[in-house]
């Protein structure tokens, strides 16, 4: 919560540092009413924002002019408002207008205005007060139709920032604005400035008889829409940066005078170190123990008022009132290290640009943080006293990394690298998720194991956090999270903190319990159970837009593994799996294996680079969406076994129906070709004579060699499926069914030599095989075709469907094609059927149709009247026994 103290006055008596005035004479005046607003938003369109600078005078004078129209009842509520901060320890703050233009007339509101003086400090819970006050000036009288006019003035600076000025400006808003300037009068200092961000500027610079005049200025700014996800250090709008520090070195001269430990404070430096011990102990031990004591007995609080937003506190006095903030925790820690003879620098530097520092203006405001860097073993060891203490040896903690920073120390000259980080040897974060069904009854229970080990940074952040919220709340947040990926759960125990602090290692270990429902439609079928590597899915971006103009942060560890290993009563079986997804920014690994009961699911998640730029996002984001597919794997789950999805479908597998449809046209055209030659071609394209010559013939043992392919055709058909979806098949079962088939056509025969026989035809039982077995030729060489053309979605009919997931366009191409081939064959069959069973019978082609429908009608009744007869034997059936 911030802290909020208020003063009111009537702008005839303002409060203390503020009063009004006219625009000073230096200022360029902007004629508003010529400047076409922006687009609107919020009721408002802009027309003008105008900042000026001068630093001619005695400290530095910035003037600002905004100008909007008033378009709805929406804007109302902004319109009449205006905010100004400043700190009144060194700034003073001039009104020069709260103009509201109506039907062309001019009214100045500052004689009615209200003001009130809040301060607001809204980083307070952080311990860190800025004493910025703010003046909120409500301006009454504002209307739909308005143009409003708001100029006013801020005179002075922070005297501990010297001589230099540097300030950055918003390049562009969220808000269409006609016009927006930036106009510099420089003073004796030469001026240098940068520009960032999406708008183009016209650069203009001139000299008058005071120095420098640069002028930036652009009109027509669109508003700038911010996308999600983007670096912190990242500015989407803009920046038109300004300063008059020559060079780095400058700044470090500046930083050196501040950064000073008074004389009187070494004998109180010099006691605390010899209480801590630090005196003839190695380097690495003096740091650390020094270190451990400013981490852990100085508690954090910024009190950035007037010299002490940049200048440290004098060592005792951290020291007496144990407290302070990243300067006054700096300076105390070189001073200790300096009674223990060892080298040791504060080192400023930027906690959100990073080694970016470098590429903006040197200047003071160029740094928001500071650390140490203590000479260990002849190479700087980087170290930050305001965190939470930090346990193990150095190579097992966090890198103080902050990619450049400038040393405070005589003779510094630029900004200065930190050394490359070694490589970690371990992850920063390992997960171990154990999953079981648990119970008999139903639904079934799933229990949900989860050991986390983290380590380095994380390890210290896990390790405070139990420490300050405590295993209860702690479970609370897990709980919570865990809710958004599985329905039901329930937390079993509080989460268990486990510390190491020998090697800064923090495990944590949860326990979980869902439920499964069974399927009613399917007795003894759990259903479907998603195992999900959701602590790695919070590291992988979701990729929604097809483009971006920002860059894409990648957050989280550069190195995290998850593991999964479910366990199933029924066993697996899954073949191994290895996917790898790598490029330039990250790389993803999963690995699949099962051996016995148990499910091994491993994810390794690499982090190559902190973002992906805007201009790389489009050819990566097919690949993000990759990794987060696969960090889900879902089984099936049914009567204590368990299965896996189809593979994968990609556009290579397109390949598959065209083969399939290759393989169809050189087999027409060859049996086209020689129709007049081959019975099998004459099946094809002339059955009827075909198959009189075949009955006439009467050769059984062609006809019994077709019964074998169908025979084929049946085992092809039972045992594809399996081997697609990677099962093993009970080849003995299957074997005996695909070889039942020849005495099923057999009987098939029979029944329909009786039908034809009701019908009035006398048929021979040889005619009416030989008919059969030849006209199946056409059904089986398209069946195994629409195999072919299915490839790897025959594992959806498998005896455990595992469905196809990925490219659901070539899932349906390919499924067309092969529905269309399943189809075809069968008509054909149909077609070359009836001819030849018509020639056997000597009947017209409708006796045979009706024939077979006759025959399959009895055995449906047969098969009826069998089922009927099991179920009164075995008392199964409602209301019998």
């Amino acid at each position: 919560m911030a802290w909020a103290f208020a003063a009111t006055a009537q702008a005839a008596d303002l409060p203390e540092g503020m009063s009004l005035a006219d625009a000073p004479a230096w200022v360029a005046p902007v004629d508003t009413g010529s400047i076409e607003p922006g687009a609107p938003s919020g009721g408002l369109a802009y027309r003008v924002v105008d900042d000026q600078v001068s630093l001619r005078g005695p400290r530095p004078h910035e003037y600002r002019l905004l100008a909007y129209d008033v378009l709805d009842r929406t804007g109302l509520e902004d319109a009449g408002r205006l905010r100004i901060g400043f700190q009144p320890d060194f700034q003073r703050v001039q009104l020069h207008g709260l103009v509201v233009i109506r039907d062309g007339r001019r009214a100045d509101r500052r004689a009615t205005a209200r003001v009130e003086l809040l301060r607001l400090e809204q980083r307070a819970n952080d311990g860190i007060l800025d004493g910025w006050r703010t003046a909120e000036i409500l301006i009454p009288d504002v209307k739909v139709g308005d143009r409003v006019e708001l100029s006013f003035s801020t005179l002075g600076s922070n005297p501990v920032l010297g001589e230099h000025y540097h300030r950055s400006f918003s390049a562009a808003y969220s808000t269409a604005t006609g016009l927006r300037r930036l106009r510099v009068l420089a003073g004796p200092a030469p001026l240098k400035w940068r520009r960032t961000g999406p708008v183009d500027y016209r650069e203009r610079v001139s000299t008058d008889a005071g120095g420098q005049v640069l002028v930036l200025q652009a009109r027509n700014l669109p508003a700038i829409e911010a996308e999600d996800g983007a670096p912190e250090w990242f500015d989407g709008y803009g920046a038109l940066e300004v300063g008059t520090a020559p060079d780095w070195a400058a700044v470090a001269r500046w930083a050196e005078t501040l950064f000073r430990t008074p004389a009187t404070s070494r004998a109180r430096l010099a006691r605390e170190a010899d209480a801590l011990g630090l005196a003839g102990k190695p380097a690495a031990e003096a740091v650390a123990k020094a270190l451990a004591f400013v981490q852990g007995e100085v508690r954090y609080v910024s009190l950035s008022i007037g010299d002490s937003s940049h200048a440290p506190a004098d060592p005792a006095t951290t020291l007496d009132r144990r407290y302070g903030d990243c300067k006054d925790k700096s300076l105390l820690l070189v001073g200790l290290l300096d009674q223990a003879g060892i080298e040791a620098q504060p080192v400023l530097v930027n906690s959100t640009q990073g080694r970016r520092i470098a590429d903006g203006l040197p200047g003071p405001n160029a740094f928001d943080h500071a650390i140490v860097r203590a000479r260990v073993d002849g190479a700087w060891l980087y170290v930050d006293p305001t965190r939470n203490p930090e346990l193990g040896d150095f190579d097992d903690r966090q890198p103080a990394d902050f990619g450049q920073g400038l040393p405070v120390a005589r003779g510094i000259a630029d900004l200065e690298a930190f050394p490359a980080a070694p490589t970690a040897p371990a992850p920063a974060v390992e997960v171990l998720q154990a999953v079981s069904l648990h119970g008999d009854e139903t639904p079934r229970q799933v229990d949900i194991r989860v050991d986390t080990q983290y380590r380095y940074g994380f390890a210290a952040s896990n390790r405070d956090r139990f420490a300050s919220e405590g295993a209860s709340r702690v479970g609370r947040s897990y709980l919570e999270y865990m809710q958004g990926y599985y329905s039901g759960i329930e937390l079993m125990a509080d989460p268990v903190g486990k510390d190491s602090p020998d090697d800064n290692q923090f495990a944590v270990s949860e326990h979980y319990r869902t439920r499964l429902v069974a399927d009613d439609a399917e007795p003894g079928q759990l259903g479907e159970f998603n195992l999900l590597m959701f602590q790695l899915r919070d590291w992988v971006p979701s990729a929604r837009a097809a483009t971006r103009r920002w860059p894409l942060r990648l957050p989280g560890p550069p190195r995290g593994v998850q593991e999964i290993r479910m366990t199933a009563e029924g066993g697996w079986d899954i073949q191994p799996e290895q996917l790898t997804v790598e490029n330039a920014y990250f790389r993803f690994r999963r690995d699949v294996s099962a051996e016995g009961r148990v499910l091994t699911i491993r994810g390794e998640w690499e982090r190559l680079a902190e973002h992906i730029p805007a201009d790389d996002y489009a050819a990566t984001r097919e690949q993000l969406d990759q990794v987060r597919d696969l960090l889900e794997y879902p089984v099936y789950l049914g009567g204590g076994d368990a299965d896996v999805p189809g593979p994968e479908i990609s556009r290579s597998d397109l390949a598959w129906p065209g083969l399939s449809l290759m393989a169809l046209a050189m087999l027409l055209g060859t049996l086209w070709f020689v129709r007049g030659q081959s019975a099998v071609a004459g099946v094809f394209f002339a059955p009827r004579r075909t198959m009189r010559r075949l009955v006439d013939d009467g050769s059984v043992p062609l006809a019994m060699l077709w019964l074998l392919g169908s025979a084929g055709l049946m085992l092809a058909l039972t045992v594809t499926p399996e081997l697609v979806a990677g099962a093993r098949p009970d080849w003995g079962p299957v074997l005996f069914e695909a070889l039942a088939e020849v005495p099923r056509f057999l009987v098939v025969a029979a029944l329909l030599l009786l039908a034809f026989r009701v019908l009035g035809h006398r048929p021979g039982y040889r005619g009416l095989v030989i008919a059969s077995a030849w006209g199946a030729i056409p059904m089986i060489a398209l069946l195994l075709l629409a195999l072919l053309a299915a490839g790897p979605l025959l594992s959806a009919v498998a005896s455990t469907p595992a469905s196809p997931s990925g490219d659901m366009g070539v899932v349906v191409a390919n499924s067309l094609v092969a529905l269309a081939l399943l189809l075809g064959g069968l008509a054909w069959g149909v077609v070359a059927t009836v001819a030849g069973l018509a020639e056997a019978a000597r009947s017209s082609a409708g006796i045979a149709v009706l024939a077979l429908v006759v025959t399959f009608a009895a055995l449906f009744c047969v098969v009826i009247i069998a089922a009927i007869v099991y179920l009164l034997a075995s008392g199964s059936l409602p209301g019998l026994s």
